[in-house]
């Protein structure tokens, strides 16, 4: 590794991390409905992207999260791994891997998502959502004093009740003879669930710039004020020139295949499970490089964004013009480490 600036090599230090490894146990109930027995990894905190709350959700089989419905934050929700139940207002609705859904904020329609399963496989959920000030929320299954969303719009709860099956008690496989007789899942999805793999549409460019995307967030029918972005880079492709931004964070998580992340001239390999965090006005450049069919996920916030491309300011200057974007001309300046911007691949 060439010699490099303190901000850069702080950086590698920490805006990559294996989710899996961040997993903490979380407090619950303790109502023997396992909901004392999830894990999850605050991704947000960890990688500085303070203007969202970002986490991956890690549920056992006969574990749930709470229902809740929020006021003011719209939340997205990834299946990573796994399959089980996305309740919905006391319907359910079966999803798996890939599988998405979104949740406006004020509708006042709570959710949670229970695992199922008889196997040991955990329900590993990225949930990706708004830091509002003043959001407030509502659990219409819990006691009336866990809700500080108190004027919510009456809802008409189906006859899920929002608990698993076979409740895991206390860390042990559920017992075979269900506790809990709830309605089979509903055979139809609401349009706000849906199978993102289908959704991806070709960039129709040559490698190193061929992609598909599938702008998620918007197909979940969610604002604009956060975009959540599915990304298929084929063989040999990458995500863009290397750039950073003065306002926009940007969030990545790897959900397929492998690859590598070019981060200011430097190369770090990504796997399955990898997530990496870019707070905006770093001046830190940045881009995915694909050596095996990746699905990465993007977060990035569009308000107001500067774009600086640090290896060819005239291509660079044309892009963001081309983009709609703003040049970033005061970005900070980096020494750059000696690796290409581009993938290797075998044809």
């Amino acid at each position: 590794m060439s010699a490099l600036d303190k901000q850069t090599q702080t950086t590698i230090n920490w805006c990559i991390l294996a989710a899996v490894d961040a997993l903490e146990r979380v407090p619950g109930s303790d109502d023997g409905d396992g909901d004392d027995l999830n894990y999850v990894a605050d991704l947000s905190s960890i990688l500085g992207l303070d203007p969202f709350a970002i986490r991956q959700l890690s549920l056992l089989p006969g574990t749930r999260s709470f229902p809740i419905a929020h006021s003011h934050s719209n939340y997205f929700a990834y299946v990573i791994s796994g399959s089980g139940i996305c309740w919905y207002n006391g319907a359910s609705y079966e999803m798996s891997a890939n599988d998405c859904v979104g949740f406006k904020a004020g509708t006042g329609i709570a959710h949670a998502f229970i695992n199922e399963a008889s196997s040991e496989s955990p329900l590993e959920i990225l949930l990706i959502s708004e830091t509002i000030l003043g959001d407030t929320v509502y659990m219409p299954l819990s006691s009336p004093e866990s809700s500080t969303w108190l004027d919510p719009p009456i809802q008409i709860l189906g006859k899920h009740n929002g608990r698993p099956n076979h409740p895991r008690q206390q860390g042990n496989i559920p017992g075979q003879a269900p506790i809990f007789e709830n309605p089979p899942p509903s055979t139809f999805w609401p349009s706000t669930i849906f199978h993102s793999l289908v959704m991806s549409i070709p960039n129709g460019l040559p490698r190193p710039d061929a992609l598909e995307t599938a702008h998620l967030s918007i197909l979940s029918a969610l604002s604009s004020r956060f975009s959540v972005c599915q990304i298929v880079l084929p063989p040999g492709s990458r995500s863009s020139p290397p750039r950073a931004h003065s306002k926009e964070h940007k969030f990545v998580y790897v959900v397929g295949g492998s690859g590598h992340l070019w981060l200011n001239g430097e190369i770090v390999p990504l796997q399955v499970g990898h997530c990496a965090g870019f707070c905006a006005g770093s001046g830190v450049a940045h881009c995915i490089l694909n050596d095996g069919p990746n699905d990465l996920l993007f977060l990035e916030d569009f308000d107001d964004d500067q774009i600086f491309y640090p290896l060819d300011k005239e291509k660079g200057q044309q892009l963001v013009v081309e983009a709609g974007r703003t040049w970033w001309d005061d970005a900070p300046k980096h020494q750059l480490g000696l690796q290409e911007p581009f993938p290797v691949w075998l044809e």
